[in-house]
């Protein structure tokens, strides 16, 4: 790794970041999915503009800090987490999830599952754990099983992050919508790092204007095949949630101040 950008991490004086999407499988019961792949692509895109946008607050580099449709082991992972330095940490893919024993819920890599369990053994005896980790991993569709349209569970892996030092964790509670995952994630990103918001205001700041734009509850589907997809889009903006701390700021991180916004004589903006 890159021991310049390391101290500079280290140092609280920018906040780094990496995007991991839509591992390749090795003959695995489960495929890719483009829909990952574009979230991912637009994810590193805005990292990059709010790298500049911000001054510096978000150290990003493309080839080292993205891996998209590529192969991604469990060790490739467990060395991102214990080795990069990495304040944020944007992971798409699938995932599965397991009611009756949360610890065996996990990410689907490239060589397997890589599971709650695993997550608490790498960050265990890390000294400065990730800031931020936003997952928009759904459930596997298994060979020989119906995809789950839903789950209810993502506690499992959550936990694994947040009881070794994470300080917020987002995850969809449902199977969600690639547009909307994605457009809801970058308006995330921009009130976050950009506004300078709480991780709890840039959320819901991000899922208001998502519903805005997507949910019309007298919406008819346009044919019968079509209205399952229909749905989730509709209300995958709600299912996203947040573990962890909502008052979390990047500046609080990275020790930066908040820019100063000029006064709103209207009172609050509900955007």
């Amino acid at each position: 790794p890159d021991r310049t950008r390391i101290s500079a991490a280290s140092a609280g004086t920018t906040a780094r970041a990496a995007v991991t999407a839509s591992p390749v499988p090795r003959g695995s019961a489960w495929g890719a999915k483009t829909g990952w792949s574009a979230e991912a692509s637009r994810i590193a895109l805005a990292f990059e503009a709010l790298s500049s946008e911000t001054d510096g607050l978000i150290d990003f580099n493309r080839a080292p800090d993205t891996r998209i449709n590529q192969v991604v082991t469990r060790y490739d992972l467990r060395q991102m987490l214990r080795d990069g330095n990495y304040d944020i940490v944007h992971f798409a893919g699938h995932a599965a999830f397991d009611a009756q024993r949360p610890e065996s819920s996990a990410w689907l890599l490239s060589d397997g599952p890589f599971s709650a369990q695993s997550i608490r053994n790498t960050l265990r005896w890390r000294e400065t754990q990730p800031w931020l980790v936003f997952a928009n991993a759904c459930e596997a569709g298994m060979a020989g099983q119906p995809p789950q349209m839903y789950q209810t569970d993502v506690f499992g892996i959550a936990s694994a992050f947040l009881d070794h030092g994470v300080n917020v964790f987002i995850g969809p509670l449902w199977r969600i919508d690639d547009n909307v995952a994605a457009e809801t994630a970058l308006l995330f990103y921009q009130q976050l790092l950009k506004e300078r918001q709480t991780v709890g205001e840039a959320l819901r700041r991000a899922k208001v204007a998502a519903k805005a734009r997507y949910f019309d509850p007298v919406l008819e589907p346009t044919s019968a095949a079509r209205a399952s997809e229909e749905r989730v889009a509709l209300i995958s903006w709600a299912g996203l949630v947040l573990y962890g701390n909502p008052t979390a700021t990047i500046g609080q991180r990275v020790g930066a101040p908040a820019p100063v916004a000029p006064p709103n004589p209207e009172g609050r903006d509900d955007v």
